[in-house]
């Protein structure tokens, strides 16, 4: 194993190690995945109370395995660049080794990273990009800053000498690298989204994390004692008081909110090279994606009734290689409308245009009620009927009030729902407090399925289901023909059509 200090072209022929700071970046993912996978385990060990010298000796064994599997996980990391297979190597694991190949003419970017910790202790994270790869980068998770400028230089150096045959090649391999911003979020924009984002699954963590503490303070209090204090007493008396707490943590959740999506999302901006858009943000934990034109197998447009009015999307593009994981999909937060005309002028070259329209039938709704309102409140009841002293009156105030709120968004789902189509697009527009878009070309269309169940043939209705790569879309309970013709429409441009789906 080389160890010397200057970083020559010869200096990478040689097997590499990382950094030695690499292994607190080892220690902590290490620890992270194995406190996840014994999580439940842990929970039981700690509810049963053992005594302080068994969590003490379990501990220390956790803690102990988990630096051993570290600098194992360290020590077998070496990447090292073949000169004869004018290739760069990546070779790590413990028990089953792996070996990465990655020619240099396939190389499509080279990035450095600084997360958090990589900033504490001064080092970074090395991505490679390949191109024709739907695939995560491989990456270098520790190497210091002289040695990642260095190992990013030489990558990109190679990389041009493999294509050097090749002019035109060539040419198009450094325009490549070239970024040009085209946009970037504001950071009110990014504030305004996350004050309207996420605020009811917010709120549910918050209320699961106070639950939590007290069931903690339980173990240290008597909250029978408290309860019956006249603190308590007046507390429950008074409903302003009580009033005021429903307030405060409704807008503590709107601030938390707000400032993660500002924190995590800071900074966003958007650059083009010759063959990708690239997405770069964040404040603690620098991130960065890679958006193919070709790849995009869908583009979905969300907004709220709030971000409407504020002139606000979310905007999502599914990749090809994953379905609808978050590996394979890039999200741009707060967008303008004029943001998002742009970006699919790049993605698409032109202006999304579909005239014709397929809509559900009324009995889209019937479903809706059945399913969302009806189902729900009998299974309520078939499971408290059982119970002595069930408060009925409470619970007919609760239904009335879901079956309305629900009819609500039932209602209006049903007149957002649609289909629009032709030669170059579909756009699917669904949902109901949660408005999206969804946008696909018919050339990429995997698979189409029209079903008909046993319910909708005397109507003569049916459900289309219409896969991609990068995601499904599926309208219920529309005319049978109308469907039959769409799907006749999408596998004929799909099978006809010159271009290539990724």
């Amino acid at each position: 194993m080389s160890s010397r200090p200057s970083h020559t072209p010869d200096f990478f022929h040689t097997p590499q190690r990382q950094s030695a700071y690499g292994l607190l970046v080892m220690y902590a993912r290490t620890l992270n995945r194995i406190a996840q996978a014994l999580f439940p385990l842990l929970v039981v060990i700690w509810l049963r109370k053992p005594p302080i010298w068994a969590i003490s000796g379990v501990a220390f064994g956790f803690f102990l395995i988990v630096g051993i599997i570290a600098f194992l996980r360290y020590y077998y990391f070496v990447f090292y660049c073949d000169e004869n297979a004018d290739e760069f190597v990546v070779e790590k694991g413990i028990v089953n080794k792996t070996r990465l190949s990655i020619p240099f003419h396939k190389i499509q970017q080279v990035n450095l990273q600084q997360p958090l910790l990589h900033r504490i202790i001064g080092i970074y994270k090395l991505e490679i990009d390949t191109a024709g790869s739907s695939d995560e980068e491989v990456s270098i998770p520790a190497v210091n800053h002289k040695t990642a400028i260095a190992l990013k230089s030489y990558i990109l150096q190679k990389r041009k000498e493999s294509i050097d045959t090749d002019p035109v090649a060539q040419d198009k391999a450094e325009e490549s690298i070239i970024e040009r911003q085209i946009f970037q979020i504001p950071f009110p924009a990014l504030l305004k989204t996350g004050l309207t984002s996420h605020y009811f699954r917010m709120m549910l963590i918050i209320l699961g994390f106070i639950l939590t503490l007290s069931n903690q303070f339980r173990e240290f209090f008597e909250w029978e004692d408290i309860l019956e204090s006249t603190w308590a007493v007046t507390l429950a008396q008074n409903i302003g008081i009580l009033i005021a707490i429903g307030l405060f943590f409704m807008f503590g959740t709107l601030i938390i909110n707000m400032i993660f999506l500002a924190v995590r999302y800071f900074g966003f901006a958007v650059s083009q090279s010759k063959q990708a858009l690239h997405v770069h943000y964040g404040l603690l934990n620098k991130r960065s994606s890679i958006l193919y034109p070709n790849r995009v197998q869908k583009m979905e447009y969300s907004r709220n009734y709030f971000q409407k009015k504020l002139q606000l999307m979310w905007i999502r593009f599914h990749q090809a290689g994953g379905a609808e994981s978050r590996s394979s999909t890039v999200i741009i937060p707060g967008a303008s409308a004029a943001q998002g005309q742009l970006l699919e002028n790049l993605i698409y070259g032109q202006e999304v245009h579909a005239s014709h329209s397929i809509r559900p039938n009324l009995r889209w709704m019937l479903q809706g009620i059945f399913w969302q309102i009806l189902l729900p409140i009998a299974l309520i009841l078939t499971f408290f009927q059982l119970y002595s002293g069930f408060p009925w009156l409470i619970f007919l105030v609760i239904a009335l009030l879901f079956s309305s709120l629900q009819s609500l968004k039932i209602y209006f789902a049903y007149q957002r729902e649609q289909i629009l189509y032709s030669p170059q697009f579909l756009v699917h527009k669904h949902g109901s407090w949660n408005q999206k878009t969804s946008i696909i070309q018919p050339h990429k269309v995997q698979s189409v399925r029209v079903r008909q169940y046993f319910w909708q043939r005397r109507s003569g209705r049916a459900t289309i289901i219409i896969h991609t790569a990068g995601g499904s879309i599926r309208m219920r309970t529309a005319d049978h023909a109308q469907l039959a013709q769409l799907a006749n429409h999408l596998i004929h441009q799909s099978e006809s059509s010159l271009k290539h789906w990724m």
